[in-house]
């Protein structure tokens, strides 16, 4: 059995690397190399494209192979608007 979580459709990739930046036992957010680990290491394309999609959102962060929540995806999340 493998530890990593398979890739599902774009929006439901996207909403689990929300939930995962938002992951409080990682205050200084992941590394993109962390999230593909995490979820399927073959697919980094998928992983890319939906992180660049978040970014220019605005609800991710993406600086030096970091990966952090927005400030106002960090405000959504402690408003209790996204249930972590």
């Amino acid at each position: 059995m493998s530890n990593t979580t398979a890739i599902p459709a774009d929006g439901a990739l996207q909403r689990l690397i929300v939930l995962a930046a938002l992951d409080r036992r990682y205050p200084d957010g992941r590394t993109r190399s962390e999230l593909e680990r995490d979820f399927d290491e073959s697919a980094p394309r998928a992983i890319g494209a939906a992180l660049r999609s978040l970014a220019a959102a605005g609800v991710l962060v993406l600086r030096d192979g970091g990966v952090r929540p927005s400030a106002a995806t960090c405000r959504l999340e402690a408003l209790a608007m996204i249930c972590v």
